[in-house]
């Protein structure tokens, strides 16, 4: 009888014992296990496997290692051993010194189920659309403001024994300090809340005086010419009983009151909307691609002038001032192109106090197609000289640019938007009666 008992074989005084498993066997039935003889103290192992063959391999007759695939079904026959039988086992190697596994298993990888995760298909759609649903949050918050501040001014100057319901000059200041109140202030919250630095939106870079020049007399040209539309809605709209509300009377004019509202819509108000539609909103579109963040800041900069004939005409001056904004990287241009356009509608506005009856009418054609005129001259030079840069369609390419298709679905798909939109339509639809 063998001294160590290795139990892969009957006979040879070895009591019959079913295969030890090994690492790498699949599958291997498992038989009733027999108790087995005491096994030397090669370390804490179960009984009838050994932990690893001894030093100077296991005594002649005692098989080195199973043959590659395994024992055949019931072991080998005792006088049919397999190849190298009998040869000395490999050395000692702690590798040993652990039990083999039954069985094989490969690691099954996790997967979740499609059913298990909210799958957003395009997420780049829908970053746009939240985006801009939370700026159109900060537009009707201007409306908020404006009436929330209204009141208490209205009521300092009824304190003051001043109604500005009967006299144009305290309305005309009241007016003016909502400007800043209620155009700028909530976006100036919604960059500090969101701790944004201001020198990303706000671009102010170096144009050179004669495209600077060139820029604003052409965009002012095509600002102008946006006027046509408008007047032609006007007098559409104007046989239903449509009356366009208007900036001032010719009874209540006075030099004190036009450089008051000169100040204010010429100056005040085209950097404050400047500042809130281009430097904030615009720049908060642009990674989405600059074509979306042009048309969608111009489409809600022309709902919050809510007079209809006032939206078309805004929307067109607003995708020229952001077409220019992104192209020159220089706020300033726009800011001075708004201010022109402002201060031609305030003066024209001023017509008869200013140059009399007869020289009114005559003063508003100029005050338009001279701007125009020119202004076409400077676009042919800026096809000339900077098309590459103005005119030549860029490359630029954000990881989430939308198309043209995805930029028009999140604009449906921004829910506010639809509510600026129905107070625009709430509006114009006073305007009729």
């Amino acid at each position: 009888m063998n001294q160590y008992p290795y139990p892969f074989y009957q006979g040879q005084g070895v009591p019959p014992q079913a295969p030890a498993p090994a690492y790498g066997w699949q599958n291997v039935p498992q038989p009733v296990q027999r108790p087995a003889p005491q096994m030397p103290q090669w370390g804490a192992q179960p009984q009838g496997v050994p932990a690893a063959p001894p030093v100077g391999g296991y005594p002649q007759g005692v098989p080195a290692a199973p043959p590659v695939g395994g024992y055949p079904q019931g072991g080998y026959p005792a006088a049919a051993p397999p190849a190298g039988y009998g040869q000395p086992a490999p050395a000692f190697s702690p590798a040993f010194s652990q039990p083999y596994p039954q069985y094989v298993y490969a690691q099954p990888i996790s997967v979740a189920p499609p059913f298990a995760l909210r799958q957003d298909r395009n997420p780049r759609l829908t970053g746009a659309s939240r985006t801009l649903n939370r700026l159109c949050l900060v537009v009707l918050l201007q409306t908020a403001v404006a009436f929330l501040l209204e009141m208490p001014l209205m009521a300092l100057f009824f304190s003051q024994g001043i109604n500005i319901m009967t006299d144009p000059m305290a309305f005309q200041w009241l007016a003016t300090a909502m400007v800043p109140l209620s155009t700028a202030l909530p976006f100036f919250v919604y960059l500090r809340l969101g701790q944004k630095d201001v020198t990303d939106y706000l671009k102010f870079e170096k144009v050179g005086f004669v495209t600077a020049l060139l820029c604003v007399l052409g965009g002012l040209a095509l600002c102008l010419l946006g006027n046509f539309p408008a007047f032609a809605i006007q007098e559409f709209f104007g046989s239903f009983g449509y009356e366009p509300a208007s900036s001032s009377t010719g009874e209540s004019q006075s030099m004190a009151m036009f450089i008051l509202e000169l100040l204010s819509t010429a100056v005040l108000v085209p950097v404050m909307e400047e500042f809130a539609f281009r430097g904030v909103l615009l720049s908060s579109l642009r990674k989405y691609g600059a074509g979306f963040a042009i048309f969608a800041s111009a489409f809600v900069f022309s709902l919050v002038h809510l007079d209809f004939s006032n939206v078309v005409f805004a929307f067109i001056a607003g995708l020229v001032f952001g077409f220019l904004y992104v192209k020159t990287g220089n706020l300033w241009i726009s800011i001075v192109i708004h201010a022109l356009n402002n201060g031609i509608a305030v003066v024209g506005s001023y017509g008869e106090f200013l140059f009399g009856e007869a020289m009114a009418e005559a003063f508003n054609n100029l005050s338009l197609l001279i701007p125009i005129a020119v202004g076409l001259v400077a676009l042919i030079l800026l096809m000339i000289f900077q098309r590459e840069k103005l005119f030549r369609r860029s490359g630029e390419k954000t990881p989430l640019c939308l198309s043209g298709g995805e930029a028009a679905a999140a604009v449906v798909r921004t829910p506010l938007l639809w509510v600026i939109m129905a107070f625009m339509a709430a509006y114009t639809t006073t305007l009729f009666f």
